[in-house]
């Protein structure tokens, strides 16, 4: 088993960026992971939800995410409307991971919605969309972090975990562009 273990990890940083694929292959060895698992769960276990229009992925991600030690997922959205209406009347989570392209009010918007009603919630975007002005909008808009659906389920929980330690989880590609960005901006007249 400790060989299968060895070979599970491998298979899944191989297969990260294909997206759908990649977090059911994740999903099933982490299950046997926990499975095989003895170590007892944390105290106090970070609360996340997810708005994302695609069910698959949604809930594949919901089930990988409570199997960490440090994050529980307690809700999944397909829009931001009947998360914001949950917002008002349950507890914050202290995350909520949300797609940019959503059916009604856009991510985005739902950023600054969400930044309203409970300021210390940190809006992480989970997306396809990698073009300047997405990303520019959304971290405008209190996003916390940006990260790519093609990542790889360790690559968002390690993300996630880094964010609880005060950093901000962006995708190297995203921080390439981030970057370039501020090096237009910033560059002396000529």
């Amino acid at each position: 088993e400790g060989e299968l273990l060895l070979f599970s990890r491998s298979k899944i940083t191989r297969t990260r960026n294909i997206k759908t694929d990649s977090l059911h292959l994740s999903f099933v060895l982490h299950q046997k992971m926990a499975l095989n698992s003895s170590a007892p769960l944390l105290p106090e276990q970070r609360t996340v939800w997810i708005v994302e229009d695609d069910d698959r992925f949604g809930n594949q991600l919901a089930s990988l995410i409570n199997l960490s030690e440090v994050f529980t997922c307690e809700r999944v959205f397909r829009a931001c409307e009947p998360a914001l209406e949950c917002l008002q009347t349950e507890i914050p989570p202290d995350i909520v991971l949300m797609d940019i392209g959503l059916p009604g009010i856009s991510g985005i918007e739902g950023i600054r919605r969400i930044k309203a009603i409970a300021p210390a919630v940190q809006v992480v975007m989970l997306t396809v969309f990698e073009d300047t002005d997405s990303i520019i909008q959304a971290i405008g808009a209190g996003a916390a972090g940006y990260l790519h659906k093609g990542s790889s389920f360790d690559v968002i929980i390690e993300s996630l975990k880094s964010m609880l330690e005060g950093g901000a989880p962006i995708n190297p590609q995203i921080a390439r562009k981030v970057l370039d960005m501020f090096a237009r901006f910033s560059a002396p007249p000529s």
